[in-house]
Protein backbone atom coordinates (compact mmCIF):
# COMPACT_ATOMS: atom_id res chain seq x y z
CA UNK A 1 0.00 0.00 0.00
CA UNK A 2 2.86 2.38 0.83
CA UNK A 3 4.70 1.52 -2.40
CA UNK A 4 1.53 2.18 -4.41
CA UNK A 5 1.15 5.60 -2.72
CA UNK A 6 4.75 6.46 -3.49
CA UNK A 7 4.29 5.48 -7.14
CA UNK A 8 1.17 7.67 -7.29
CA UNK A 9 3.06 10.65 -5.81
CA UNK A 10 6.04 10.46 -8.15
CA UNK A 11 4.07 9.85 -11.34
CA UNK A 12 4.15 13.62 -12.06
CA UNK A 13 6.70 16.25 -10.98
CA UNK A 14 3.95 18.69 -9.87
CA UNK A 15 2.38 16.11 -7.57
CA UNK A 16 5.76 15.24 -6.09
CA UNK A 17 6.55 18.96 -5.52
CA UNK A 18 3.20 19.58 -3.77
CA UNK A 19 3.73 16.66 -1.41
CA UNK A 20 7.27 17.86 -0.64
CA UNK A 21 6.04 21.37 0.21
CA UNK A 22 3.34 20.02 2.54
CA UNK A 23 5.87 17.84 4.31
CA UNK A 24 8.22 20.80 4.80
CA UNK A 25 5.42 22.95 6.20
CA UNK A 26 4.49 20.24 8.68
CA UNK A 27 8.09 19.84 9.80
CA UNK A 28 8.40 23.60 10.40
CA UNK A 29 5.03 24.27 12.05
CA UNK A 30 4.65 21.27 14.35
CA UNK A 31 7.43 22.34 16.82
CA UNK A 32 5.95 25.86 17.04
CA UNK A 33 2.48 24.52 17.76
CA UNK A 34 3.91 22.34 20.51
CA UNK A 35 5.66 25.37 22.07
CA UNK A 36 2.43 27.41 22.00
CA UNK A 37 0.56 24.56 23.67
CA UNK A 38 3.28 24.25 26.34
CA UNK A 39 3.19 28.03 27.04
CA UNK A 40 -0.59 28.01 27.38
CA UNK A 41 -0.40 25.11 29.79
CA UNK A 42 2.23 26.95 31.90
CA UNK A 43 0.05 30.07 32.09
CA UNK A 44 -2.92 27.98 33.19
CA UNK A 45 -0.89 26.33 35.95
CA UNK A 46 0.44 29.70 37.15
CA UNK A 47 -3.08 31.14 37.29
CA UNK A 48 -4.29 28.19 39.34
CA UNK A 49 -1.39 28.59 41.80
CA UNK A 50 -2.11 32.32 42.27
CA UNK A 51 -5.83 31.64 42.86
CA UNK A 52 -4.99 28.96 45.43
CA UNK A 53 -2.58 31.31 47.23
CA UNK A 54 -5.19 34.06 47.46
CA UNK A 55 -7.80 31.66 48.72
CA UNK A 56 -5.43 30.36 51.41
CA UNK A 57 -4.57 33.90 52.54
CA UNK A 58 -8.25 34.88 52.78
CA UNK A 59 -9.19 31.87 54.91
CA UNK A 60 -6.08 31.99 57.16
CA UNK A 61 -7.11 33.66 60.48
CA UNK A 62 -3.58 34.97 61.00
CA UNK A 63 -3.61 36.97 57.75
CA UNK A 64 -7.32 37.62 57.18
CA UNK A 65 -8.02 41.32 56.84
CA UNK A 66 -4.31 42.19 56.80
CA UNK A 67 -3.26 44.98 54.49
CA UNK A 68 0.12 46.27 53.48
CA UNK A 69 1.22 49.39 55.34
CA UNK A 70 3.72 51.72 53.76
CA UNK A 71 6.72 53.21 55.59
CA UNK A 72 4.70 55.98 57.22
CA UNK A 73 4.31 56.97 60.85
CA UNK A 74 1.57 55.61 63.05
CA UNK A 75 -1.56 57.15 61.47
CA UNK A 76 -3.56 57.05 64.71
CA UNK A 77 -0.97 59.08 66.62
CA UNK A 78 -0.65 61.59 63.75
CA UNK A 79 -4.42 62.04 63.58
CA UNK A 80 -4.62 62.49 67.36
CA UNK A 81 -1.90 65.15 67.31
CA UNK A 82 -3.63 66.98 64.45
CA UNK A 83 -6.96 66.85 66.29
CA UNK A 84 -5.31 68.28 69.44
CA UNK A 85 -3.81 71.18 67.48
CA UNK A 86 -7.16 71.95 65.83
CA UNK A 87 -8.83 71.87 69.24
CA UNK A 88 -6.36 74.46 70.60
CA UNK A 89 -4.05 72.12 72.53
CA UNK A 90 -0.36 73.04 72.81
CA UNK A 91 2.25 70.94 70.94
CA UNK A 92 4.05 68.18 72.81
CA UNK A 93 6.42 69.52 75.45
CA UNK A 94 4.50 72.77 75.98
CA UNK A 95 1.91 73.20 78.71
CA UNK A 96 -1.07 75.41 77.90
CA UNK A 97 -1.33 78.57 79.94
CA UNK A 98 -3.79 78.08 82.84
CA UNK A 99 -7.07 79.91 82.62
CA UNK A 100 -7.31 82.89 84.97
CA UNK A 101 -9.67 82.48 87.93
CA UNK A 102 -13.24 83.40 87.08
CA UNK A 103 -13.39 85.71 90.10
CA UNK A 104 -10.50 87.77 88.74
CA UNK A 105 -12.13 87.99 85.30
CA UNK A 106 -15.42 89.14 86.83
CA UNK A 107 -13.70 91.76 88.99
CA UNK A 108 -11.81 93.21 86.00
CA UNK A 109 -14.91 93.43 83.83
CA UNK A 110 -17.09 94.85 86.62
CA UNK A 111 -14.52 97.54 87.34
CA UNK A 112 -14.20 98.53 83.68
CA UNK A 113 -17.99 98.71 83.33
CA UNK A 114 -18.42 100.81 86.49
CA UNK A 115 -15.48 103.05 85.64
CA UNK A 116 -16.95 103.84 82.23
CA UNK A 117 -20.30 104.59 83.92
CA UNK A 118 -18.61 107.48 85.72
CA UNK A 119 -18.81 109.54 82.53
CA UNK A 120 -22.60 109.74 82.76
CA UNK A 121 -23.07 109.29 86.54
CA UNK A 122 -25.16 112.03 88.17
CA UNK A 123 -23.20 111.91 91.43
CA UNK A 124 -19.51 111.33 92.10
CA UNK A 125 -20.23 109.91 95.55
CA UNK A 126 -22.73 107.40 94.12
CA UNK A 127 -20.22 106.43 91.42
CA UNK A 128 -17.47 105.85 94.02
CA UNK A 129 -19.87 103.81 96.16
CA UNK A 130 -20.56 101.51 93.19
CA UNK A 131 -16.82 100.96 92.72
CA UNK A 132 -15.94 100.14 96.34
CA UNK A 133 -16.95 96.42 96.18
CA UNK A 134 -14.48 95.73 93.35
CA UNK A 135 -11.49 97.98 94.24
CA UNK A 136 -8.85 97.93 96.96
CA UNK A 137 -9.48 100.51 99.71
CA UNK A 138 -6.29 102.38 98.84
CA UNK A 139 -7.54 103.01 95.29
CA UNK A 140 -10.66 104.94 96.37
CA UNK A 141 -8.85 108.26 97.11
CA UNK A 142 -7.27 108.19 93.66
CA UNK A 143 -10.63 107.53 92.00
CA UNK A 144 -12.18 110.43 93.90
CA UNK A 145 -9.84 112.82 92.06
CA UNK A 146 -10.85 111.54 88.64
CA UNK A 147 -12.10 114.08 86.13
CA UNK A 148 -15.13 112.14 84.97
CA UNK A 149 -15.32 114.16 81.75
CA UNK A 150 -12.08 112.48 80.67
CA UNK A 151 -13.61 109.02 80.93
CA UNK A 152 -14.43 107.81 77.39
CA UNK A 153 -17.93 106.98 76.30
CA UNK A 154 -17.73 103.27 75.64
CA UNK A 155 -18.58 99.76 76.71
CA UNK A 156 -16.34 97.24 78.45
CA UNK A 157 -15.28 94.25 76.42
CA UNK A 158 -14.19 90.83 77.60
CA UNK A 159 -11.04 90.95 79.79
CA UNK A 160 -8.00 89.51 78.05
CA UNK A 161 -5.15 88.12 80.22
CA UNK A 162 -2.16 90.38 79.62
CA UNK A 163 0.42 88.36 81.53
CA UNK A 164 0.57 84.85 82.91
CA UNK A 165 -0.80 85.48 86.38
CA UNK A 166 -0.53 83.63 89.65
CA UNK A 167 -3.04 82.30 92.13
CA UNK A 168 -3.27 85.75 93.76
CA UNK A 169 -2.35 88.25 91.01
CA UNK A 170 -3.77 88.72 87.51
CA UNK A 171 -3.49 91.43 84.85
CA UNK A 172 -6.06 92.05 82.14
CA UNK A 173 -6.55 94.34 79.17
CA UNK A 174 -10.14 95.47 78.68
CA UNK A 175 -11.30 97.25 75.54
CA UNK A 176 -13.33 100.36 76.43
CA UNK A 177 -13.83 101.82 72.92
CA UNK A 178 -12.73 100.69 69.45
CA UNK A 179 -9.49 102.69 69.94
CA UNK A 180 -8.87 102.67 73.72
CA UNK A 181 -8.10 100.02 76.30
CA UNK A 182 -7.79 99.80 80.05
CA UNK A 183 -5.09 97.80 81.83
CA UNK A 184 -6.35 96.40 85.13
CA UNK A 185 -4.36 94.64 87.88
CA UNK A 186 -6.44 92.37 90.14
CA UNK A 187 -5.26 90.82 93.41
CA UNK A 188 -6.80 88.24 95.72
CA UNK A 189 -6.74 89.22 99.40
CA UNK A 190 -7.86 85.83 100.69
CA UNK A 191 -11.52 86.75 100.56
CA UNK A 192 -12.21 88.46 97.24
CA UNK A 193 -10.59 89.62 94.01
CA UNK A 194 -10.15 93.41 93.88
CA UNK A 195 -8.63 95.94 91.49
CA UNK A 196 -5.40 97.46 92.85
CA UNK A 197 -4.18 99.55 89.89
CA UNK A 198 -5.47 100.53 86.46
CA UNK A 199 -4.58 102.81 83.60
CA UNK A 200 -5.22 103.41 79.89
CA UNK A 201 -2.98 101.67 77.33
CA UNK A 202 -2.48 102.22 73.63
Amino acid sequence: MISAALRWIVTTPRRALTVAVLAAVLLICLPGLQLVRAAGHANLVAGQLIAQSRAARTTDPATAGATDVGPTDNPSSTDAATADLHAGASPAGERPAPEPPQGAVSAARSFATLWLAGRTATSTSAWLASLRPVVAPGLVPFLSTTNRQEIPLGQAGAPVPDLQGTATTQRFTVATTPTTKLEVDVDFDGTRWMVTTFGPVA
